[in-house]
């Protein structure tokens, strides 16, 4: 979403966008080496619901939904 919100903010901007002197090259730039910095998303959305959400039998989510409940 942020890649895609930044690569139409520098079509906005027309030729102007892959100008520095108006900076929106350098937010497409840094948006997508974090993408590619931290992994795909998928990877780590599986990494979060197989590793720690579960955990501990599911008693960390049980104990932060009944947090949200109350």
């Amino acid at each position: 979403m942020g890649l895609e919100s930044c690569v139409l903010g520098q079509q906005v901007f027309g030729g102007h966008g892959y100008i520095r002197e108006w900076g929106q090259e350098q937010l497409v730039r840094d948006v997508r080496i974090a993408q590619i910095y931290e992994g795909t998303n998928g990877i780590q959305a599986l990494d979060l619901l197989g590793r720690k959400v579960v955990a501990d039998g599911g008693q960390s989510l049980a104990l932060f939904a009944n947090e949200i409940r109350s």
